[in-house]
């Protein structure tokens, strides 16, 4: 079994001070290739999905962004589309 390890960083909010939080993906596949992932927070807390994370996380009610699906992508051509006069698309 191979574990391969990602940080994720959400950045955070709170009144006029911001910052990033770590949270750790865990990947491996299990015996019948089915790739599996876990989350561990800053705080040491382990959720056993990103909906996990995003539902049951203890972070104060404040204003923050993420990949939406936990890890981050590029397009097949290993391009990113970066525009900061784009406003970020928010659920």
């Amino acid at each position: 079994m191979e574990l391969k390890v990602a940080t994720v960083f959400v950045s955070v909010k709170v009144w006029e001070k911001r910052y990033f939080l770590p949270v750790f993906r865990l990947l491996w596949s299990d015996i019948n290739n089915t790739e599996l992932s876990h989350y561990i927070d800053h705080t040491g807390r382990t959720y056993e999905s990103w909906t996990d994370y995003l539902e049951n996380n203890h972070l104060p009610k404040c204003m923050y962004c993420y990949p939406k699906y936990g890890f981050y992508s590029c397009s097949s051509g290993w391009k990113h589309e970066f525009d900061p006069d784009l406003e970020p698309t928010i659920e």
